[in-house]
C-alpha cells in the first residue's frame, strides 16, 4: 500500500478514485501542528534569545488523526504528502515530516494545481522534496502573527477591553484610519460641463484637444463659453473602432459564491454543498481556490473543439 496525505477530506474520494487501490488517500484535516499557547504572551515564541525559536505541539483536536497517519505511515511501502502547492501547504508537509519521521530532503512532495486525473498522475511522475524555502516562510509569517497579533491583543484587551487584534486587523485599522482624515479633510469642488443633446441615443461634450469633455472649474467661464458656441453643429471627423470582449475568467471560490447568490438565490452553505457533490463526481475541478488557472490539457481540448466546429479564426491566444 502507498499512503497519499493531502489537507481536505473533501479531496480524499476523488483523488482515491484517480489512484486506484494500490493508493490509501488519507487527509491531514489542516494543520497537524500549531504554536504553543505557552510562554510571555502565551505566544509560544522565546523572543528573549534572539533566535525567535517557535513551540510546536500536536492540536489537541488532531491527536487521532495524528494517530492514524503514523498507524498508516508504518504499513506503507511509500508515503507522499500531497499537501496543497503554497505556502501553508509546504508548512503542513513539513510537519508531516516531523511527525512521520521523513527527511524533508528525502521526502515524496506531490505538487499539483488542479485535481484531475492527469495533474495528479504527472505529480507522480515529477515527484519533488520539501521546499525548504518555503517552510521558512511559512514559519516566518506564523511567527510573527503570534508576536504582532498577541502584543497587540494585550494591548488593545488592557486599554479598550476588546478581545484580539493582529498583523491584519491592525494595519486595516492604519488604512481606515488615514481614510477617515481624508473624508474629514475633503473640501467639495463644483464642476460644470457643457454637452449638446441631438436626441435620445445622441450627445455632444465640449471637448478640447485631448478629446475628452471639458471641466469647468468657474460658471461663469462655462457660460461664457456656451455663449460663443454656434448653433450651427459641424461633423468633422467620424472614428470607428474594433472593440473585443473577453469571456469571464474561470470562477473561483468567492465568484461561484456571488454567482450562485445573483442568479440562484443560493445561501453559501448550499453553493459550498452543490460544489462539493459536482467536485466528488467528476464534473468540476476543487472549487475552494483563489486561482483561475486552467489546466493545459483542458485549454488544448476547447482550442481544438472550436478549431473543429467554429474554424481557426475563432480561436483566441
Amino acid at each position: 500500500m502507498k499512503l497519499v496525505i493531502v489537507e481536505s477530506p473533501n479531496k480524499k474520494r476523488t483523488i482515491q478514485k484517480y489512484l486506484g487501490d494500490d493508493y490509501k488517500v488519507e487527509a491531514s484535516v489542516g494543520h497537524i501542528t500549531i504554536l504553543a499557547m505557552d510562554g510571555k504572551y502565551n505566544m509560544g515564541v522565546d523572543e528573549d534569545n534572539g533566535l525567535f525559536t517557535p513551540h510546536f505541539i500536536i492540536d489537541p483536536k488532531k491527536v487521532k488523526v495524528a494517530e492514524k497517519l503514523k498507524a498508516l505511515a508504518s504499513e506503507a511501502e511509500e508515503i507522499y504528502i500531497a499537501t496543497d502547492p503554497d505556502r501553508e501547504g509546504e508548512g503542513i508537509a513539513m510537519h508531516l515530516c516531523n511527525l512521520l519521521d521523513i527527511d524533508p530532503n528525502n521526502a515524496n512532495r506531490l505538487e499539483f494545481h488542479e485535481i484531475t486525473k492527469y495533474a495528479i498522475n504527472n505529480a507522480l511522475d515529477n515527484v519533488r522534496h520539501i521546499d525548504l524555502k518555503l517552510y521558512d516562510s511559512q514559519e516566518a509569517r506564523r511567527i510573527l502573527d503570534r508576536i504582532i497579533g498577541f502584543k497587540t491583543s494585550y494591548i488593545v484587551n488592557r486599554d479598550i477591553q476588546s478581545n484580539s487584534a493582529g498583523r491584519v486587523q491592525s494595519v486595516v485599522l492604519g488604512f481606515l484610519y488615514d481614510r477617515d482624515e481624508e473624508i474629514k479633510n475633503f473640501k467639495p469642488t463644483s464642476y460644470y460641463f457643457i454637452n449638446s443633446i441631438l436626441d435620445e441615443n445622441t450627445s455632444l461634450y465640449y471637448s478640447k484637444e485631448n478629446d475628452e469633455k471639458y471641466k469647468f472649474v468657474d460658471k461663469e467661464e462655462a457660460l461664457n463659453v456656451l455663449n460663443s458656441l454656434s448653433n450651427k453643429q459641424v461633423l468633422k471627423d467620424i472614428r470607428k473602432e474594433n472593440k473585443e470582449t473577453k469571456s469571464f475568467a474561470p470562477y473561483i471560490l468567492s465568484t461561484l459564491q456571488q454567482a450562485c447568490s445573483i442568479t440562484h438565490h443560493y445561501k453559501i452553505g448550499a453553493t459550498l454543498e452543490a460544489a462539493k457533490t459536482l467536485f466528488e463526481d467528476g464534473y468540476i475541478t476543487y472549487p475552494r481556490t483563489d486561482s483561475i488557472r486552467l489546466a493545459p490539457e483542458f485549454i488544448n481540448k476547447v482550442k481544438a473543439y472550436i478549431t473543429d466546429n467554429y474554424g481557426l479564426e475563432y480561436v483566441g491566444v
